[in-house]
């Protein structure tokens, strides 16, 4: 099965919960133009280490979006544990004086994509989400995900036809 997946950086997004239980926020992680770069490397690199098949990519300051296959809602759980925190390692890595600072919050939210409608639907979301942030983060946002981050996932994801016609060979 296929889910378009979305989760945010550390303090990015104030949830319900935090306002009923009248949690402070920090200061959120605002991702530059090359952090999202090294993000989604980071991503796409954690995928293919522990053979998770993510078909459609996008990130943006505050969040990330993709599309991912998983089986189970267990092995997505799993799944987005590795990707988030590959990246989150590299990001600590590259930010020697701020590792106690966290990337992402810890949850995540998730859909799974049912039919073919749901998938397109889904893939040209991901693939323009940037365009509906960039009068939020300017249009060097534009720039970023169009000259980098797309051609990247691009030559990185694995094709739906491929998830699907050979599913024992990943996620």
């Amino acid at each position: 099965m296929l889910w378009l997946l979305t989760f945010v950086t550390h303090n990015a997004r104030v949830s319900e919960r935090m306002k009923e239980y009248k949690v402070r926020r920090g200061n959120p992680v605002v991702l530059t133009s090359q952090e999202q770069v090294r993000v989604a490397e980071a991503i796409l690199d954690a995928a293919e280490r522990h053979h998770i098949a993510v078909s459609a990519l996008n990130v943006l300051p505050a969040h990330v979006h993709l599309i991912i296959a998983a089986e189970s809602e267990g092995v997505l759980a799993e799944n987005v544990r590795k990707l988030k925190g590959y990246s989150a390692h590299l990001f600590r890595k590259s930010h020697p004086s701020t590792t106690d600072t966290k990337l992402w919050a810890p949850k995540f939210n998730r859909r799974p994509l049912r039919d073919e409608s749901a998938l397109t639907s889904a893939t040209h979301y991901v693939y323009q989400n940037h365009l509906k942030h960039a009068q939020q983060w300017g249009e060097a946002l534009i720039e970023t995900c169009e000259q980098h981050i797309r051609p990247l996932v691009d030559s990185r994801c694995v094709p739906i036809a491929e998830i699907f016609g050979d599913s024992t060979a990943r996620g």
